[in-house]
């Protein structure tokens, strides 16, 4: 009688503990949505946050790639970075296939996030240092009082060199940011933090206390109309805000103003939203709300309609 030898026997544990991983959960709970191609797991890359799916991972091999930040790695490290732990005690969890629990995890210190080192707020007067990206500023239609309500700064070097900053904060607490670049010349348009939840929150949100909302897509389409909308960082709304919505509490409309590239997502995430309160799907041109600007996006909401299930299937087409 032959016997596998040890180190067999060893990968075919470490291929058990791969399978039957609650990868699926793992990614849930970064607040991305979780799809299957294949045998493949799919889904919103939880470090890049690229508004497309570009996050692959195979639960039998434990490997995983971003084709579009190329982060990549095996189990282990995957869990390392999602969960801010050692690669030894991911490597643990790994063969006891669990996902830390609340109580567990608060144990550890959370991770925090900071704005860049190279950080400068945006202030007046103008000067060499900051009057290029004042500049930016005011093309994407921001004023001064809303560059000092939501701390907008610069950074003239470092990784976020050359980018507007938009600190994300959710009730005081800063969970992520939004870098983007002035020159438009870069490969990343929009650029944030390694560890950042902008996946996880609805930027301005907490800022609204009003029975009709209005939904777009980015930070700055949000400034456009700070009173009255909130940012999904995306051309959806993930399943964790979804929840985050619809306990925000007094929300009885909710217009979606995306682009015209989103509106197939548009249209089926009205579909998901009708459900909890009434919505209107606004039509914009082929341009977002901050290139066209308050006036122009409030005539757009003015005239939009109330979804039903014809007009969604219409919007497909």
């Amino acid at each position: 009688m032959s016997w596998p030898s040890p180190l067999s026997r060893t990968m075919r544990t470490m291929a058990s503990n791969l399978s039957a991983y609650p990868w699926h959960a793992l990614l849930t709970n970064q607040g991305v949505e979780v799809g299957e191609s294949g045998d493949q797991l799919v889904a919103v890359c939880p470090f890049c946050r690229h508004h497309r799916t570009s996050f692959y991972l195979s639960p039998e091999k434990g490997l995983w790639i971003c084709k579009f930040c190329n982060r990549k790695g095996n189990g282990p490290k995957l869990i390392s970075l999602l969960l801010g732990v050692s690669y030894r005690h991911a490597a643990e969890l790994l063969e006891g296939r669990s996902i830390p629990y609340a109580t567990e995890t608060e144990e550890r210190e959370k991770p925090t996030i900071q704005l860049p080192e190279e950080y400068e707020p945006l202030e007046l007067p103008e000067h060499v240092g900051n009057k290029r990206f004042w500049r930016y500023a005011r093309r994407r239609r921001l004023t001064l009082d809303l560059v000092e309500a939501y701390d907008v700064g610069f950074c003239r070097s470092g990784l976020y060199g050359g980018r507007l900053i938009i600190p994300f904060y959710w009730k005081d607490e800063l969970v992520s940011f939004f870098a983007r670049d002035i020159t438009n010349k870069l490969s990343r348009k929009v650029m944030t933090p390694f560890g950042g939840k902008q996946g996880q929150f609805l930027f301005n949100l907490d800022r609204l206390n009003r029975k009709d909302v209005i939904a777009v897509e980015g930070a700055f389409d949000c400034l456009v109309l700070p009173s009255r909308a909130f940012a999904s960082s995306g051309k959806r709304l993930n399943n964790t805000q979804l929840i985050q919505l619809v306990q925000h509490g007094g929300i009885e409309l909710v217009y979606l103003c995306w682009d015209e590239d989103a509106v197939r997502d548009a249209s089926e995430m009205t579909a998901r939203l009708s459900t909890f309160v009434d919505v209107k799907l606004v039509l914009l041109p082929m341009t977002d709300p901050s290139h066209l600007g308050r006036d122009a996006v409030l005539r757009a909401v003015a005239a939009a309609e109330r979804t039903t299930a014809t007009t969604r299937a219409r919007l497909q087409v």
